[in-house]
């Protein structure tokens, strides 16, 4: 029986990095209980991909003190920055009760009319909720998130089978690679990282939140790439646990129901994460998608379109400048995809504006300003969405479907070959008609056609330049763009089980004796219907199958796993070791800590690389590939055969036929995969 003791302390230190340092940081801003421990993560990643920017510029060695330093740093400048807010308030505070017993008042116009009105909402407490350092509301979070937690542990031990499996997908070489990189340098910057596979002097920024936590993990406790990012891993989706708690506690009032729901809908939903996990694997953006609920949560709170006031103006304001950069480092297209639900959250909230503007429950003069805001706004994001691209190189995907089809897959949450997940489809809807009914979260359905239309667009229209431009932000890729829709999908569905849950009670549950009851009488039916239903099933048998280590995996099978780990007692330490990147054998550099000659499919090949690629078993006769093995100070060649990831056989030529050519020396043999000496070149000079 599998162990999984080995991915213990790493999970624990993966843990402690993206709660700690942010926790400290939210404290100091101060928030309390779980709305401090709900924003740790987005706070945390911030920290960690800034500390590596940041000490990155010194020339100083990535150390888990870079972090510690950073996060002491921030909670000071916060603490400094609520004290001189303070010191502000308490004058204006003494101006305004000296002007009152004056007689003085300002204008009516410039007093706030209907405090407890928010636009896209039939009502909304008054004033942000003053925050405890623990509340029933806290323990309904708490148990939320312990659920959700408990059912991705069961998705994650069936998903990755032990603690040190790997991805067997092509993006996996860059991201292990770039880990090692890492350690090896010293260097964690998102400007730098792309050095890896990028030609001398061309290193253009790359998101190196994911690598940066891995690379600490592993520095602390020892553990190896594989290990310490299967911790991640399992992180980031508790991470997607607690941000999705967050989001909805943002939208919704204090209920055990609401959060045991959130809890069990974040395990039930398929195409994320499990599209991060099953293609790719997309590791960045699978942690930028898991923080974006944060981002939305905040976003909601600061243009008061939700029917709870959780933050002030000024205190959710200052949050998203704190976490926009960790999402940002993460992943760009998150916070881009966070864009759209902010279009939709100011769409609705100048439409409040005009509404109140014109029977007369604010002053007029808010009609053209809602109008302008609005207008500006959609001018800014029409700038950004032709700008925050990749280039167009990378912009390769094509239309997969009919439109008809996307239609389909869309409303029943069964993106690109996953089962229909009907009772996440039937609760969205329910949600759907209870957020229009009660005219609360409004930008929910808003944003449900906004991205619904993205996601049209980019499974079935045709290439173009609208195409393009609607899509680019997501490389034009169906899977990105269906990773984000369960973001709408989720805070919809727990509507709709709120929804349903009113229905069969004929009363809302947030508070009374037989509220805990009914929270859990929902979330154990949700979990019967949805953890063991054939949709969830396939979902993860998909995601298994990409971390099983068998004959016929596509990057490494168990023959070549073996080989690859006993190399460090076969080639001295300072050994370059030539590989081909498409039938595994580069994972020798992650796995194995021995040099080789490219980390990547797509990276940048030298000259020199190209000789050994086209003519590496003409050592022998052609003093050119010679004088590449020299350049190149390569020694060793690893042969795995023919099976290639993304079966891209024919890519490598030279390395055929090791067996035969002269001038190459077995080493060592494990089934089909092989070890040689290049012998030919010692003999030449």
């Amino acid at each position: 029986m599998q162990t999984w003791i080995p991915l213990l302390a790493p999970l624990a230190v993966t843990v402690l990095l993206l709660v700690v340092p942010g926790l400290a940081v939210a404290v100091a801003t101060g928030r309390r209980g779980m709305g401090a421990v709900l924003l740790a993560p987005a706070l945390s990643t911030t920290i960690i991909a800034t500390a590596a920017i940041v000490f990155g510029l010194t020339g100083l060695r990535w150390n888990v003190w870079m972090v510690i330093a950073l996060a002491l740093v921030a909670c000071v400048l916060v603490l400094l920055g609520r004290w001189i807010l303070q010191r502000r308030r308490a004058r204006r505070r003494d101006r305004r009760a000296a002007a009152e017993g004056s007689g003085a008042e300002g204008p009516a116009s410039l007093r706030p009319a209907f405090p407890g009105r928010t636009a896209g909402s039939r009502r909304v407490s008054v004033g942000p909720v003053v925050e405890r350092w623990w509340s029933w509301g806290d323990t309904w979070l708490l148990g939320g998130l312990v659920l959700g937690g408990l059912l991705w542990a069961r998705h994650m031990r069936n998903i990755l089978g032990s603690p040190d499996a790997i991805s067997q997908t092509f993006d996996n070489i860059f991201h292990l690679s770039a880990i090692r990189y890492i350690l090896d340098t010293g260097d964690a910057s998102a400007l730098t990282l792309s050095s890896l596979n990028a030609a001398p002097g061309t290193s253009q920024f790359y998101p190196a939140a994911w690598h940066d936590v891995v690379s600490l993990v592993v520095e602390i406790t020892g553990a190896g790439i594989p290990v310490a990012s299967n911790a991640m891993l399992c992180s980031a989706v508790l991470v997607w646990v607690a941000s999705c708690l967050f989001l909805t506690r943002s939208m919704l009032p204090d209920s055990p129901v609401a959060a045991a729901v959130t809890g069990v809908m974040t395990a039930s939903v398929t195409a994320f994460p499990g599209l991060a996990m099953d293609f790719g694997v997309l590791y960045p953006n699978l942690l930028g998608i898991a923080l974006a609920p944060i981002m939305i949560g905040l976003g909601i709170q600061l243009l008061r379109v939700a029917p709870v006031r959780r933050y002030g103006t000024g205190t959710a304001l200052g949050l998203l400048v704190l976490v926009s950069p960790g999402v940002a480092l993460a992943h760009p297209n998150a916070v881009m995809t966070v864009v759209v639900f902010a279009t939709a959250a100011v769409l609705v909230r100048c439409a409040g504006s005009l509404r109140d503007g014109v029977i007369g429950r604010i002053s007029r003069w808010w009609i053209p300003v809602a109008v302008v805001l609005a207008a500006v706004w959609l001018v800014v994001v029409d700038y950004l969405w032709g700008v925050l691209r990749p280039p167009l190189s990378q912009l390769r995907w094509e239309p997969f479907t009919s439109f008809t089809d996307a239609v389909g897959q869309g409303l029943l949450n069964a993106p690109l070959g996953l089962w229909p997940a009907w009772i996440v489809s039937i609760l969205a809807v329910l949600g759907l008609y209870r957020t229009v009914r009660r005219r609360e979260n409004l930008w929910l359905p808003v944003t449900w056609v906004l991205l619904g239309y993205c996601w049209l667009i980019v499974a079935a229209q045709p290439y173009d330049a609208w195409r393009l431009k609607i899509s680019g932000v997501w490389y034009t890729d169906p899977y990105r763009v269906a990773m984000v829709l369960p973001l709408v999908v989720l805070p919809l569905a727990v509507q709709g089980a709120l929804g349903l849950v009113e229905l069969v009670t004929r009363r809302s549950w947030r508070r009374g004796p037989l509220v805990l009851v009914i929270a859990v009488v929902a979330a154990a039916a949700l979990v019967l219907v949805t953890q063991r239903a054939p949709y969830m099933n396939n979902s993860i048998e998909r995601i298994e199958k990409q971390y099983a280590e068998t004959e016929h995996s596509a990057l490494l099978t168990p023959d070549e796993r073996a080989l690859i780990e006993r190399l460090p007692s076969e080639v001295p330490a300072d050994a370059v070791v030539a590989t081909d990147p498409w039938d595994g054998s580069s994972l020798a550099y992650p796995l194995a800590d021995v040099q080789t000659t490219n980390h990547h499919a797509l990276a940048y090949v030298r000259p020199a690389e190209e000789v050994l690629r086209e003519d590496l078993n003409r050592a022998e006769s052609d003093p050119a590939v010679c004088t590449a093995v020299d350049d190149l100070h390569v020694r060793y060649v690893l042969d795995f055969g023919e099976q290639n990831v993304n079966d891209a056989p024919g890519t490598y030529p030279g390395f055929d036929g090791l067996a035969s050519a002269p001038g190459f020396e077995l080493v060592d043999q494990q089934g089909a995969a092989k070890l040689y000496e290049i012998t030919a070149c010692g003999a030449q000079r």
